[in-house]
């Protein structure tokens, strides 16, 4: 963890500074393990000490993390739905052989299917298929799926959520696939870049074990 000096000099407006040894207790005691979650948390922590008085000094905080060697693999099918079988077959074969739980298994295909699924639907809908491609990166701690295509260009995670308390009459169809992805997922980023989507998604192997899956 790297932070600049506005973090441990933070100071109350009875002049106490945040301190080195209150970052370091707050470390030390902290569960939380996700590098981004754990800068809003600390970031979170000075704020709450300094309660209101006014920032004296920029604030950054950079936390990096070693996950253990990645392994990666690369699914390149066809963007057509007729191919789902196979992507989810050599997804199968990743996991297994990497000792995943069943659980996780299961949730990875769930996702793999609805967003190839989605690619092969409406990604090259009204233009020439072209190929997407699917990254398996995996190491001690987590299952990292990157999906890429040529296709329209398209986010998934802007679509809004749909309210899943209404009944199933009342609600607008589409949009349970995504969410489920949303759900599924601990974190998720999608981006465009040089006319490729790009949709990066990973899951957090110790959450898996964690809820007896």
């Amino acid at each position: 963890m790297l932070y600049t000096d506005g973090v441990t000099e933070a100071v109350r407006t009875d002049q106490q500074l945040y301190g080195e040894q209150r970052l370091l207790n707050f470390l030390n005691k902290t569960t939380i393990k996700d590098p981004e979650k754990l800068c809003n948390a600390i970031i979170d922590e000075v704020h709450n000490f300094v309660n209101g008085n006014e920032q004296s000094d920029d604030i950054t905080v950079n936390v990096l993390s070693f996950n253990g060697a990645v392994k990666h693999y690369e699914i390149d099918v066809e963007g057509r739905v007729e191919n789902l079988e196979t992507v989810i077959d050599q997804l199968d074969k990743v996991l297994e052989e990497n000792k995943q739980t069943p659980k996780m298994i299961t949730n990875m295909n769930i996702v793999a299917e609805e967003l190839f699924v989605n690619i092969a639907s409406y990604g090259y809908k009204d233009m020439d298929v072209g190929r997407a491609i699917i990254h398996v990166d995996i190491n001690d701690t987590q299952v990292n799926l990157t999906f890429f295509d040529r296709g329209h260009r398209f986010n998934p995670l802007a679509k809004e959520d749909p309210d899943i308390t209404l009944p199933a009459k009342e609600r607008q169809i589409g949009g349970l696939g995504v969410f489920m992805v949303k759900k599924i997922m601990d974190r998720l980023h999608y981006s465009y870049q040089n006319r490729l989507n790009i949709l990066n998604l990973t899951k957090y192997i110790e959450e898996d074990k964690k809820h007896g899956n």
